[in-house]
């Protein structure tokens, strides 16, 4: 081990321990999703976005965002037939907003932020936000969860261990769960200290070989995925792995996180699936959870479509700036979205 301090013998002795585990760890593969987004979401989304007093974040940033948007609520209306759709952790809404204008189904927003300046009608008609954190949904009067038979729960981007808190609640539905949406990310911020148990008897009957020093190198091994070619470069753990490696670890650290996620919802009675909604090149978090119940009829296989047309186009889009007026440049950029979003088109830059 040469003359290097206790300190980092002991980092090349997790190393050792861990790498070949997570090289090894089985996890079940992710299905790539080629499904259409339809006219009644995109129509839906535009409504959301016309009715903004500001521009939003989802705006600003509309060719990484849109389609994401989109794309979870394309899923969520191929797989559900209920009659309540529940946000976790919404922010301004705009994806429940879309999927509660695409189907027609009351919307239940729940985000412990009070960040509702850029819609003022919150509490017209079927769509109400509640401000709350989401561990604390069932210690509230929310009269629209009692009354629901079918549930559907909704999450993008929920950061970190706050997906394994919308797991929980969607869990606590029981047969009023239809559907479960959730789209996790921040992997990065996990700590082993705050894994629920199911999660850590998952890692266990997998043969994690042991605990809080060994989460933090799995967790380094997504850091270093995430930091770029020049991130961490005194790390040994980038030593230990070719360059070509970094990035296929990376992923597979977050898998090995979501795979308990999904063992956890199958061990209390639902089926599951993980589906690629968007490409890895418009969001590294482009995994998309779903489950049902076991007496629902829904297939999670969803169907392969042949994508038709052009297959590959290469366009350059100008930068639209957020302030100005809907305009030609604008609708043309947010068709070609739907297009990619659908995977009818493959827009290379």
């Amino acid at each position: 081990m040469g003359d290097f301090p206790d300190s980092v013998k002991r980092r090349e002795d997790l190393i050792e321990v861990v790498l070949p585990w997570l090289k090894e760890c089985h996890v079940r593969e992710v299905q790539v999703s080629t499904l259409a987004v339809p006219q009644a979401v995109s129509t839906a989304m535009n409504s959301v976005l016309s009715r903004s007093k500001r521009h939003t974040f989802q705006e600003v940033k509309a060719l990484k965002h849109r389609g994401q948007i989109e794309s979870i609520a394309a899923h969520c209306l191929q797989l559900f037939d209920g009659d309540l759709v529940l946000e976790l952790g919404a922010g301004q809404g705009i994806l429940g907003q879309t999927i509660s204008l695409a189907s027609k189904c009351p919307l239940v927003a729940i985000d412990r932020r009070g960040n509702t300046d850029a819609f003022d009608d919150w509490e017209h008609g079927d769509m109400h936000r509640v401000q709350a954190d989401i561990s604390d949904a069932f210690n509230l009067s929310i009269p629209e969860l009692g009354g629901a038979k079918e549930i559907a729960v909704v999450a993008k981007h929920l950061c970190g261990h706050g997906s394994d808190e919308a797991l929980t609640v969607a869990m606590n539905l029981g047969e009023k769960l239809g559907l479960l949406c959730l789209a996790p990310c921040c992997h990065v911020t996990m700590k082993w200290d705050r894994l629920c148990s199911d999660t850590k008897q998952w890692l266990s009957n997998a043969g994690f070989p042991g605990g809080m020093q060994e989460f933090d190198l799995l967790i380094d091994a997504l850091r270093l995925a995430r930091g770029g070619p020049k991130a961490c470069s005194k790390w040994h753990l980038r030593d230990a792995v070719t360059p070509e490696e970094i990035e296929f670890l990376g992923r597979k650290a977050c898998r090995i996180l979501d795979e308990a996620r999904m063992a956890r919802l199958e061990s209390h009675g639902f089926r599951v699936a993980a589906v690629e909604y968007c490409r890895k090149e418009v969001s590294p978090d482009n995994v998309l959870l779903v489950a049902v119940g076991h007496a629902s009829t829904v297939n999670l296989l969803l169907p392969e479509k042949p994508c038709s047309g052009i297959s590959q186009l290469n366009c350059l889009l100008v930068e639209v700036d957020p302030a100005a007026p809907p305009s030609l440049t604008e609708r043309l950029a947010a068709h070609f979205l739907a297009l990619k979003a659908s995977e009818l088109l493959c827009v290379a830059s």
